[in-house]
């Protein structure tokens, strides 16, 4: 199955009502990736676009910033993308920081890869100790 190229779907009308969009390089092809990411940023609040090990790119309200991947040893990665959006929306909430839900994110991400099934889903100590562990991992532009 290949994605469905952005050119071809209405994002206004899909994507005006969102508040964030993630959306993985999986889901794009590649030379559409930075038309698809310019013309959905001013349509959606925070817009999230993962890379696996190359960490993801974060647009908040047309300002754009990479976090790295926290180091991490990978089992498997199914699953991850699912974990940043839910950590991230969690953190967002909670701290009304997206730069902030954006690192929470990305970590929580690396301890999912590391280990196989629902197991792996990371507590929120785990989250937090790895966090200590690793400061340097912050958002930058």
């Amino acid at each position: 199955m290949r994605p469905l190229a952005p050119s071809r779907w209405q994002a206004a009308s899909i994507l005006r009502p969102a508040r964030a969009l993630f959306v993985s390089d999986e889901d794009l092809p590649p030379e559409e990736k930075d038309s698809a990411l310019t013309q959905w940023s001013p349509l959606v609040e925070v817009v999230a676009f993962t890379q696996g090990a190359h960490g993801a790119d974060i647009g908040h309200r047309g300002r754009w910033r990479h976090i790295d991947a926290f180091p991490a040893r990978l089992v498997e990665p199914t699953g991850a993308g699912d974990v940043f959006a839910a950590a991230f929306l969690i953190r967002l909430w909670e701290a009304k920081d997206v730069w902030e839900a954006a690192r929470f994110a990305a970590c929580a991400a690396s301890l999912v890869v590391e280990r196989e099934g629902t197991a792996a889903v990371p507590s929120r100590d785990q989250i937090e100790a790895r966090l200590r562990q690793h400061p340097e991992t912050v958002c930058r532009p």
